[in-house]
C-alpha cells in the first residue's frame, strides 16, 4: 500500500454530477480511499535531497509513504532555489531524465523490488543563480525562461499595487523614499521583494 493523498500538496475537489460529460463522472461505486482532487502543486526547495523521491516505508503501519513526483501527477512539481540543495544540481536533473523523456517513472520497494509508474507531472526548475554555475545541469533543460527583476519605472505600480491589495494608503512620499534611498542604482534593477513587501 502507498498513500499519495498529502494534505499539504492536495484539496479535496466537487465530484462532478450526472450532467457533467461522461469521462469525468465517477461511479456511484467505488473505493473511499480514493479522493477526486484539483491539479496537484508540490513546492521544495534548498532542503530537497535524493532520498526524498523514493518510497519511504512506515515499519509500523507497514505501508509506504509516496514521494513528491507521484503525488504531484497531474499537476506541477517547482525546485525551488535550484542549485542552493545539498545535492549537485547534476545528480537532481539526473533523476529526472528517464521520467522526463519517457514519462513513466521507477521506484523500488525496500525489498528491491522496482516497478514503473506513470509521470505525468510538469517539473520547473526555478534559480537565480547565473546560469554558468548550473551550466552542466542546465544542458539536460530543454526549456529555459529568463525573468528578469522589475526596473525602476515598474517599482511605483509594483508598490501601489501591493499597498493596495494591503488596504494602505499610497502617499507620494513613501512611495519616493525606497526610490532615492534604497535603490541599487541605475545600472541595478530594483528588487522584486525589497522596500515593497
Amino acid at each position: 500500500m502507498i498513500t499519495v493523498f498529502d494534505p499539504i500538496i492536495h484539496s479535496a475537489a466537487d465530484a462532478p454530477g450526472d450532467d457533467a460529460p461522461e469521462g469525468l463522472r465517477l461511479r456511484r461505486r467505488h473505493d473511499p480511499r480514493h479522493v477526486l482532487c484539483r491539479r496537484p502543486t508540490a513546492v521544495t526547495g534548498g532542503e530537497l535531497k535524493l532520498d526524498m523521491l523514493d518510497l519511504v516505508y512506515d515499519a509500523t503501519a507497514r505501508t509506504y509513504q509516496a514521494p513528491l513526483q507521484p503525488k504531484s501527477t497531474g499537476g506541477v512539481f517547482i525546485v525551488d532555489d535550484f542549485g542552493r540543495q545539498e545535492e549537485p544540481p547534476q545528480a537532481l536533473v539526473n533523476r529526472w531524465i528517464v521520467p522526463l523523456e519517457e514519462s513513466r517513472a521507477i521506484l523500488a520497494l525496500q525489498s528491491g523490488e522496482k516497478f514503473e509508474i506513470p509521470f505525468d507531472v510538469l517539473v520547473i526548475f526555478s534559480t537565480n543563480f547565473h546560469p554558468a554555475r548550473i551550466q552542466a545541469a542546465l544542458r539536460r533543460i530543454f526549456c529555459k525562461i529568463r525573468v528578469d527583476g522589475p526596473g525602476q519605472a515598474d517599482f511605483p505600480r509594483i508598490f501601489s499595487m501591493v499597498a493596495g491589495k494591503k488596504g494602505l494608503p499610497v502617499d507620494e512620499g513613501a512611495l519616493l523614499y525606497p526610490m532615492k534611498e534604497k535603490s541599487p542604482g541605475p545600472a541595478m534593477p530594483m528588487p522584486a521583494t525589497g522596500p515593497a513587501s
